[in-house]
């Protein structure tokens, strides 16, 4: 029952790609290349969340900046897929 389930959760995840095991061929990175550029974007979303909380507490501050960053950042993850 419980590797039926596990079974199941995989084909789930793949459907949703959530999980790609030829992800890295994929985007042509290795391990170390796909991780730097991952852990990159992460810091820099993260600090756009700070920025956007910042702003709906204090809207005065960042009014475009986070939106026009995540745009760069989504054309960027966009090329890659090409």
């Amino acid at each position: 029952m419980a590797k039926r389930t596990i079974q199941t959760f995989l084909i789930f995840l793949r459907r949703k790609e959530i999980l790609q095991e030829n992800h890295l061929e994929k985007v042509k990175e290795s391990y170390l290349e796909h991780f730097i550029f991952a852990t990159k974007i992460g810091i820099k979303l993260f600090g756009y969340g700070l920025m956007s909380m910042l702003h709906g507490i204090l809207p005065m501050f960042f009014p475009r900046y986070v939106s026009r960053k995540i745009i760069v950042l989504y054309n960027k993850l966009n090329i890659r897929r090409i």
